[in-house]
């Protein structure tokens, strides 16, 4: 199945590995940086082009989900990834036993943090790749299993049968999900902000087509537009 980014776009989103979503001043800007050699000294001026015409940029989560979880994301949009978080969707897992939900909470609880604390990591500019296996390695460790990297990194960990059997239960009672979102680009923080429009840029003038990039960023700066069933082989586009 090809997944559209495109048919997501209201107005004012940018797919950054897609010119055609452009707007003409974001064209006109890069038309006028043909000339330049290094691109270091015209990032900036892309950047603050960006920023202050309110532009967003189109990006998405991967991860796995129960329904119930799924119509709550529907309704409430998606939460930070921190250990609160885990608790409650541990505590929330109608599968597990409390003896198996005590041996998860054990291993949150005791947790400095999480993989991404206080944030969500969210993928910009995936598709065009060429190598379908690099990209399908890249993405199957967001939705093999449950919990993400905080949960599947004791599953590796903790190998005896009564575990897997676990990991089993609750990967059968949830499946894979991609989450479309938009993120304002003047709320990406400056770093990532800088290495996006570097990315843009040297696509835009083709001296690179390597607009792939993680962005861990806050919940309450991304706007939620859709949840859909995915599988590993479906394109994004």
């Amino acid at each position: 199945m090809e997944i559209k980014l495109a048919s997501y776009l209201t107005g004012n989103e940018i797919i950054i590995n897609d010119k055609k979503t452009y707007p003409k001043i974001i064209r006109t800007y890069c038309e006028s940086i043909l000339k330049y050699e290094n691109f270091t000294d015209t990032v900036d001026g892309l950047l603050q082009l960006l920023k202050n015409n309110n532009f967003e940029i189109v990006c998405f989560h991967l991860s796995r989900f129960t329904d119930k979880e799924i119509e709550s994301i529907k309704v409430n949009g998606l939460e930070n990834s921190d250990k609160e978080l885990f608790i409650r969707k541990i505590q929330n897992m109608d599968c597990l036993t409390n003896m198996e939900k005590n041996r998860l909470l054990k291993h949150v609880e005791g947790l400095k943090y999480t993989q991404v604390d206080g944030g969500l990591c969210c993928k910009i500019g995936t598709s065009k790749i060429n190598d379908r296996q690099l990209f399908q390695n890249d993405l199957n460790c967001f939705i093999a299993d449950w919990g993400g990297e905080t949960i599947y990194n004791y599953y590796e960990t903790h190998k005896n049968q009564s575990v897997q059997q676990m990991r089993t239960k609750i990967n059968e009672n949830s499946k894979p999900q991609i989450c479309i979102l938009k993120i304002k680009f003047y709320s990406i923080p400056y770093c990532d902000a800088h290495e996006i429009c570097t990315r843009m840029l040297k696509y835009y003038c083709k001296a690179s087509d390597e607009c792939d990039y993680t962005l861990v960023v806050a919940a309450n700066h991304l706007t939620f537009v859709d949840c859909i069933d995915f599988n590993i082989n479906d394109i994004i586009i």
